[in-house]
This record gives structure tokens, sequence and C-alpha cells, in this order.
């Protein structure tokens, strides 16, 4: 927030103290100014994580659905064709199901695929980019079980219908290399 925009807040808002627990446990007293600093950046960073989530539900959805659709399809009369079909939905299916979350650190991408987590350092990335919806990470060594990592990204907030380009921007330029 600018200076002097705290103006247009309420009366009752400038007036409030916030309490922050730090790190040590203890606890210190802000004013109303740096409250609304505060809360700005709480507003902006809850939208990126909001729609992140969103994308990550609608992701591991489709892969349920995939997977069901896929079993359901088997018939017993026709085994070799509706068995290549199935597989094919389920295969699909898994692919929406490994999609992990993904979050730039100092010196490592750490990443969490449901309850296994792990990180990548960036002088391993080789490439970085987007592939549909997702975004995905080459590295040196494999990544099971596609070879790459592909993650989610969520929308983005300076452009109306589209996908966020600042996370893969950010893994590239902590990784040391430019767009070609």
């Amino acid at each position: 927030m600018a200076s002097g925009s705290h103006r247009s807040l309420p009366l009752a808002f400038l007036r409030t103290k916030f309490h922050l627990l730090g790190r040590s446990g203890q606890v210190s007293q802000i004013g109303a100014k740096e409250g609304a600093d505060l809360c700005g950046l709480i507003v902006r960073m809850g939208a990126y994580e909001a729609s992140q989530e969103s994308s990550l539900v609608v992701c591991y959805g489709m892969g349920f659905f995939l997977w069901l659709f896929g079993f359901v399809l088997f018939t017993t009369t026709h085994p070799y064709v509706s068995g290549f079909i199935s597989l094919g939905f389920v295969v699909w299916g898994t692919f929406f199901l490994t999609v992990a979350r993904v979050r730039p650190e100092g010196k490592v991408l750490k990443y969490r695929i449901w309850f296994w987590r792990g990180a990548i350092p960036y002088h391993e990335i080789l490439e970085c980019d987007e592939s549909w919806v997702f975004g995905y990470v080459k590295c040196r060594s494999y990544l099971f079980p596609w070879g790459k990592l592909y993650f989610v990204r969520g929308y983005a907030d300076d452009v109306l219908f589209g996908w966020d380009r600042k996370m893969i921007a950010s893994i590239r330029d902590k990784a040391g290399y430019r767009i070609r």
C-alpha cells in the first residue's frame, strides 16, 4: 500500500492494534498503518493460493473421475478392446493424480504430491516451461513417474482468463537461464 492510503480506512480500523506472534513465541503489537499494509499482503497472497488450491481440487477430481470411468468402461464380453481403452483412461487419471504443488525457495524448489514431499536443487533443473494448463520442470535425473515434475498453476492476476506465468519465470531465474 502506498503511504497515506490508510486514511481511507474506517476509524475503528485505525484505532485497532494488531497482535502478532513471532517465531520466538513473543507477542508484539503493531499499529493500524502497519496492520493495513499487512492486511493487503495477506489478501494478495490469499487470492493466488486460493486459485492454486481450486486448480488442484479440479485436477484431483478429474483424476478420480477418469480412474472411475476407466474401471466402469471395462467389460468382460470384449476384454482386449475395452481393457485397452480403459487402461488409457486409468493412465490419464493417474497423470492428473500425480500433479504436484511447487514452492520456489532460496536454494531448492520444494514440491508436494499428496503426502509425499521433495526438493530439487536449482542446479539440477534443465528446463521449466508450460504444458497446457500445467507447468513442468525437467531435471538431470529421472523424476518418477513421468520423467518431469508437472505442477499446477494458479490463475494469472494480470489477465482475465489465463494461467500464471510468474511461477515459471521465478523458477527459471533461480535456475539461472532465460527464455529461449
